[in-house]
């Protein structure tokens, strides 16, 4: 492929558009076709080959226009031919499946295995007439010659419904991404489609409505004709292109009722380095814009990035989390070769710490969040209700008390409880080591744990700390007494901690103290993936500096959760992992509440 495909972030790792071998759709980008030697389609790049996907662009091509955009159906079965000079007037032609590496013979009786003169003559004086008159204008069909094939279709069966496991997206996020009904002068001159063609899909004017948050949509330039009819979707609109860009079509937007905000934001394309002062702004309109909020620029790449910069820092993500995002989310400024002072800005923005999540907001908890620094990539969570001062540990790690202690009386709370989303094996509880200095704390851990607690927990018991507790979600599988913890209290905190078995983009491993992977599945999808999509989630490690995400996240975007239980059952039995480095140190303390002599 040539290689200016490679910074545009359409290709593979090889080079080549990346499509569908079927459909000859693009496996990221619905309203994008390749056929041919640009495409990644794992067929001999002969002619032969490309007279046959070309009837199906055609067709899925009109379907995207006409019909349902993301039904289309016709598909490319993998034909291709080859002819190979086997000496004077012997010709063999070859005639296969590209796909399964079967022929495909349709000259019989004659035996194509062999070169033979027939070929020979049909290569110098009939081939020659095709190359030149009827190839061109697409009038050769490969085997089927003059005569267009008939265009053959996927077939779709009903799946079972548990393996429907991505999540239904809400009705917003459909109304949005609903077609746009244009009228037929429009169609005709400003994009080539025919006055007939009905409504067209908003993907293919490249508007983007990424599933989270769902509500907010982004986009290029579009022609004043398309901004008319889709203004009315959208309560809020924010445009960063300068006020007399041509192409902002701010009277439109305004007629349709939009509360529209207008902040010129450098860089990308457009030229120049974004400011802190321009996220200042940026985030002062992102959270008091309506919904749903239409964010546009001249390519999509900037709005990609005001999107990011204002979910990270609401949530308080780390630089590694937001980038983890991005890529999930396929925002365009990610992949952008000229974005990088975008990039540089947003990083800059969001900070560079990964393992210090604090609590952004003024509320009446404190929630904050410690990092394993000796190895085990452990996070540790101090949960203090502000008004009461009582206050409690998740997963402390032994260690590390000292500062977890600190940061306690920093805080100005009381501790209260140590809390243990299961028996560890990879690192040792810090219970004992602080029951120590702190004899009236009370340790806790799941019954069906085997360890002991001063305290043990069952499915729904609640742990109360002020105002605020921690409601006992049974969610066994990594081990069989794993327990997350829901944050409730006033103010709705939205925070679940999953210790070992959801992690970001991910899950505990099922192969030992009694792990299940058909348990882990149905723990996580009937206790977690239950709670509101915008509940934080808070995992017991992390190997790579994220630190956060969400319940919305991890049901659109874990590859392990995001399928069926029977093809998560495979993944998980094929993992391979070695054992836990500190297994035989930490599980025989950890049965003991973290006691080592």
């Amino acid at each position: 492929a040539p290689s200016f495909f490679k910074d545009s972030g359409l290709t593979n790792a090889a080079g080549f558009i990346d499509v569908d071998k079927q459909t000859c759709q693009h496996t990221k980008y619905e309203n994008i076709f390749s056929l041919g030697d640009c495409s990644s389609l794992p067929t001999s790049k002969t002619y032969s080959a490309v007279s046959s996907q070309a009837p199906v662009v055609v067709h899925n091509i009109q379907a995207m226009l006409k019909e349902k955009p993301r039904e289309v159906t016709a598909t490319y079965g993998g034909y291709t031919a080859c002819p190979i000079l086997a000496g004077d007037n012997k010709l063999m032609l070859a005639e296969f499946n590209g796909y399964t590496m079967e022929p495909a013979q349709t000259f019989w009786p004659l035996d194509q295995r062999k070169p033979i003169l027939p070929f020979y003559l049909m290569k110098r004086f009939v081939f020659e007439e095709v190359y030149w008159h009827f190839m061109p204008i697409g009038r050769w069909y490969g085997s089927r010659t003059i005569f267009e094939p008939p265009i053959k279709h996927k077939e779709f069966s009903a799946a079972p419904e548990e393996a429907s496991a991505a999540p239904v997206m809400p009705f917003e996020r459909h109304f949005l991404q609903g077609k746009i009904q244009l009228n037929e002068a429009g169609h005709g001159t400003s994009h080539g489609v025919r006055g007939d063609s009905g409504s067209l899909h908003p993907s293919l004017f490249g508007i983007e409505t990424p599933p989270v948050p769902g509500n907010i949509s982004l986009c290029g330039s579009l022609p004043a004709e398309v901004v008319k009819a889709l203004a009315p979707r959208y309560k809020g609109w924010l445009y960063l292109n300068p006020e007399n860009h041509p192409d902002f079509h701010k009277d439109a937007i305004k007629a349709a009722g939009c509360d529209l905000v207008n902040i010129h934001l450098p860089g990308g394309y457009s030229g120049g380095t974004p400011t802190h002062e321009h996220a200042v702004e940026l985030l002062k309109a992102m959270k008091t814009l309506p919904r749903p909020l239409m964010v546009q620029c001249t390519s999509g790449n900037r709005s990609g990035a005001a999107l990011m910069l204002w979910l990270s820092k609401k949530l308080g993500r780390s630089v590694e989390a937001a980038s983890l995002l991005a890529q999930d989310m396929e925002l365009r400024f990610f992949h952008c070769s000229v974005c990088g002072p975008v990039w540089d800005w947003l990083s800059q923005e969001i900070g560079d710490i990964p393992s210090s999540f604090r609590q952004q907001e003024d509320t009446g908890y404190t929630l904050e969040q410690y990092f394993d620094t000796q190895g085990s990539s452990t996070f540790t969570y101090l949960v203090g209700c502000n008004e009461t001062g009582e206050a409690l540990l998740i997963d402390p790690v032994l260690g590390m008390e000292d500062r977890d202690l600190t940061k306690i009386a920093e805080r100005g709370l009381n501790l209260k409880y140590i809390v243990n989303t299961h028996c560890h094996a990879d690192h040792v509880t810090a219970s004992a080591a602080i029951k120590k200095k702190l004899p009236e704390v009370k340790t806790m851990i799941a019954k069906d744990s085997g360890a002991e607690a001063d305290i043990y927990l069952s499915d729904g018991d609640k742990i109360q700390i002020g105002k605020y507790a921690l409601e006992a979600l049974a969610t066994p599988g990594h081990t069989s007494g794993c327990m997350s913890f829901h944050l409730v209290g006033p103010g709705d905190p939205l925070a679940v901690f999953t210790g070992d078995a959801l992690l970001i983009r991910g899950c505990g491993r099922t192969d030992f103290q009694q792990g299940s992977a058909e348990q882990l599945y149905d723990s996580i999808h009937n206790k977690i993936f239950t709670l509101p999509e915008r509940t934080k989630v808070f995992p017991g490690h992390d190997y790579r500096g994220r630190n956060i995400s969400t319940v919305r996240e991890e049901k659109h975007f874990n590859p392990r959760l995001n399928k069926g239980k029977d093809e998560f059952i495979k993944i998980m039995a094929n993992l391979n992992l070695p054992k836990p480095a500190l297994i035989d140190t930490a599980l025989p303390a950890n049965l003991k509440d973290g006691k080592t002599d």
